[in-house]
């Protein structure tokens, strides 16, 4: 039987911009992603999510709805074995206290800063998995992400 890595990512929205990790991609450029990351051992998911976010950020925030789930394989299965997957939950959230930009204690190794990106200039930026990035599009297209 396969096992399940288990993560989560936040969506924080403050004033039009949406906060994101810049990182360094595999062949030097810019990268955005959501804060979040993996769940540890006996650790709820909306726990790892604060966890996560203030560990990249710094922020401290209160976990929202639930806005959607990813599962994807992550590595093809060998000699006949189910492979490892991941299981994605995306959670709107919010700044518990007023926020300024710096990155966490414990950054992503790929992890270079912490952006607002402008709700109405996200075709603009490289946010990866580009699902999220497809995800986001579409948040802001049906006016559930307020780009005001």
């Amino acid at each position: 039987m396969g096992s399940a890595r288990i993560s989560a990512k936040a969506i924080i929205v403050e004033a039009g911009k949406l906060l994101a990790i810049r990182n360094t991609g595999k062949n030097g450029e810019t990268v955005f992603k959501l804060p979040g990351g993996g769940q540890k051992r006996s650790e709820s998911v909306n726990r790892a999510l604060t966890r996560e976010v203030f560990e990249e950020t710094g922020a401290k925030v209160k976990v929202g709805e639930l806005v959607t789930i990813h599962e994807r394989e992550l590595a093809s299965p060998k000699n006949g074995a189910e492979g490892e997957s991941k299981v994605e939950f995306v959670f709107h959230c919010a700044l518990k206290n007023e926020y300024r930009l710096r990155v966490g204690d414990k950054p992503d190794s790929k992890q270079v800063g912490v952006d607002w990106l402008d709700l109405r200039k996200l075709s603009t930026y490289d946010i990866r998995p580009r699902r999220m990035k497809t995800l986001l599009d579409n948040l802001v297209g049906e006016e559930i992400l307020a780009a005001s």
